[in-house]
């Protein structure tokens, strides 16, 4: 409930009591078909990015999402313990060290882990 109000505050849809009715449903309708994951913040950006893109289907919204979890993104990502976040992370360093070195070690200098 708490993340719905900070999702987007400055998109006039996600922003309105229509987009977050939306937002709402979609993420419980997400959580329930995933028991495994439930809610996890970061899905609320996901899901209301989809919703300003699908002019509002939550059905779509809804598959979307569920095909995007299931076959997209990094399998665990939005587990409890994030191990997929931080396979995910170990990645973009990698490729980050191969496309941009130089930026790599800025970052690396600064600690920026």
């Amino acid at each position: 409930e708490i993340d719905l109000k900070r999702t987007f505050p400055e998109q006039e849809y996600v922003a309105s009591e229509t987009g977050q009715s939306a937002l709402r449903r979609v993420l419980l309708a997400l959580s329930r078909h995933f028991p495994q994951i439930g809610y996890c913040q970061s899905l609320n950006y996901v899901a209301a990015s989809l919703l300003v893109y699908l002019d509002g289907d939550e059905n779509a919204a809804f598959w979307v999402g569920t095909a995007l979890i299931e076959k997209r993104l990094y399998p665990g990502m939005y587990q409890h313990d994030l191990v997929g976040l931080a396979v995910e992370t170990k990645t973009a360093a990698a490729v980050l060290n191969w496309k941009a070195p130089k930026l790599a070690r800025h970052l690396e200098h600064c600690e920026c882990d």
